[in-house]
């Protein structure tokens, strides 16, 4: 069975929007993703440089 023109724009019309909405679904994943991993980056940074302060203030006391 043929399709009809309208039916036919109708069924690209949707398809176009369903990609535009897989596509921003694709993208606030990948940028939850992304800032995600820089905040945990972030985190393990601090928590080593915390680490190291505090065996230095150790050091220091053990020293004196």
């Amino acid at each position: 069975m043929m399709k009809s023109y309208q039916n036919f724009s109708e069924d690209i019309e949707q398809r176009r929007q369903a990609m535009k909405q897989r596509s921003r679904e694709h993208l606030q994943k990948f940028k939850s993703k992304t800032v995600g991993a820089q905040q945990e980056r972030q985190s393990a940074s601090d928590d080593r440089e915390n680490m190291k302060r505090e065996i230095k203030k150790e050091l220091k006391q053990d020293s004196k």
